[in-house]
């Protein structure tokens, strides 16, 4: 099943906005991987590593779980929670 015209549009979108925010998010993480809910957090990681922007998602979950104080696992993220 082939994306329709506006579908194929939401995606390149969505590819810019990853290729963007990806070199962004390296470095401005510390400013804002603590101010995301947990939520917010995982989906963008989640966006990023659908983009194979892997490294920038492991960042990103790595400085907002250091730096969130929550408990919580934040999914696809296998390494140990360290304090950037």
């Amino acid at each position: 099943m082939s994306a329709t015209a506006e579908e194929e549009g939401v995606i390149g979108a969505a590819k810019a906005f990853v290729e963007i925010w990806a070199q962004t998010a390296l470095v401005v993480i510390d400013d804002y991987g603590c101010t995301y809910t947990c939520d917010e957090a995982d989906v963008l990681a989640e966006l990023f590593r659908a983009c194979n922007w892997n490294e920038t998602a492991d960042d990103l979950i790595r400085e907002h779980a250091a730096d969130d104080g929550c408990l919580e696992e934040h999914p696809g993220y296998g390494g140990e929670v360290e304090a950037a």
